[in-house]
């Protein structure tokens, strides 16, 4: 479907330039614009055939709403007007199969927000330089260049295009008669509102092309703005921004877990597997579980980010979590301030002050950048309720483990 509607896309996108030059010089582009507007009006034929296959395959519904809004449109576009009469106008008329195109160029858009804002620049630039062919060959049309040969002529008058809608002075010869004046009056008009609407598309472009750029410069001069108001130590400011640079650098300033909220929950349990899978499998006690229970439980975690020197928890704090390693390190304190052991990727600790109810014994210290994941105290006790297999699994993980809780 992809490759079809871009040969779709392409066709309508070489209608367009060529069929007003071929109205103004047709010698300069005879040599080929028949063999060409016949395979468009072929594949316009066929694109109708499709889509009305297309639609009766999805439904009545959509089968009628086809016929009520593009099938006259879609139909038109197959009469080779251009062709069919002497009439300069009517060779315009196949051009309403842009509107069409344009309605599924915005629906591809919207359906691809990965390249959607690449896509937006390019159907911008292509607005831009169809608006230049038009005007362009307009002006030959009122005042034809006859000192010129035929691509002279053109691109005499593209420049004299281009000038006027830059409102940069009218290139050339001066408008003689009043409908070149009228019209060169017009176009210097267009050009201020197309200047107005390039500088807004531009910049709303560019900021659509890393979203998540500048929704991290948005936060962070939120939180500059917080620190300079309550007047923050500079090794606390230091800290937050180091903390905002790791944000930045490994989740593009996203949190995951306010992502996830948003989505229903049949496509928060996809999308929370698909980002959870890989830890939970380094995970020793989840290495024979069920995948049942992994969708489960992968919906229950959520992100936290530990920065380096920074305590997890500490001897003596209420036990309201347990924690899995996806990156990183930590180790474990014990009461005197001795390290009891170093814990990385795939370890999980703090399960056994939830599972005998008793506050922390020995604090936990990050020694590097490292990104947990979190299964608080009421999801760990929904899971063992359900899954009594897993509640006897780390039961017995609790009995081995004497040093740390």
């Amino acid at each position: 479907i992809f490759l079809w509607q871009s040969l779709v896309l392409l066709s309508t996108i070489s209608m367009a330039f060529l069929v007003p030059i071929h109205v103004v010089i047709p010698r300069l582009v005879e040599s080929f614009f028949n063999q060409l507007m016949t395979v468009i009006c072929f594949v316009y034929a066929a694109d109708l055939l499709l889509s009305v296959l297309q639609t009766k395959r999805q439904g009545p519904t959509y089968f009628q709403r086809y016929l009520r809004r593009w099938f006259v449109i879609d139909a038109l576009a197959i009469v080779p007007f251009v062709y069919l009469s002497a009439w300069t106008p009517l060779a315009f008329v196949q051009f309403i199969k842009i509107l069409h195109v344009a309605f599924r160029v915005k629906e591809n858009i919207r359906l691809s927000p990965r390249y959607a804002a690449i896509l937006r620049l390019a159907h911008f630039g292509y607005i831009i330089l169809t608006v230049l062919n038009w005007v362009a060959c307009g002006r030959l049309f009122l005042h034809p260049l006859t000192q010129y040969d035929d691509a002279g002529q053109y691109l005499h008058s593209l420049y004299w295009a281009t000038t006027a809608l830059a409102n940069a002075g009218l290139a050339g010869d001066a408008p003689v008669t009043n409908i070149d004046l009228v019209f060169s009056v017009s176009m210097m008009l267009l050009g201020l509102v197309m200047y107005g609407y390039l500088i807004g598309n531009i910049a709303s472009l560019l900021n659509k092309i890393d979203p998540a750029r500048v929704h991290h410069e948005e936060t962070l001069e939120k939180v500059h703005a917080f620190i300079r108001y309550r007047n923050l130590p500079i090794d606390l400011e230091r800290r937050i921004n180091e903390y905002y640079d790791y944000v930045w650098e490994k989740r593009l300033g996203y949190d995951e877990t306010s992502v996830l909220s948003a989505l229903p929950p049949g496509l928060k349990t996809e999308v929370s597997l698909y980002l959870k899978r890989e830890v939970l499998e380094r995970v020793n006690i989840f290495r024979d579980a069920s995948e049942e229970f992994i969708r489960e439980i992968s919906v229950f975690l959520h992100a936290q980010i530990v920065m380096p020197g920074d305590y997890v928890f500490k001897a003596g704090d209420t036990a309201r979590s347990m924690y899995f390693i996806s990156k990183g390190a930590v180790e474990v304190v014990s009461a005197d301030g001795s390290v009891v052991t170093v814990l990385k990727e795939g370890d999980f600790f703090g399960e056994m002050a939830l599972i005998r109810k008793r506050k922390r014994n020995a604090s936990v210290r990050a020694l590097v950048h490292s990104d947990l994941y979190v299964l608080d105290f009421a999801s760990f006790e929904r899971i063992l309720a359900e899954h009594p297999d897993f509640k006897a699994h780390i039961e017995d993980v609790v009995k081995e483990r004497t040093s740390f809780s």
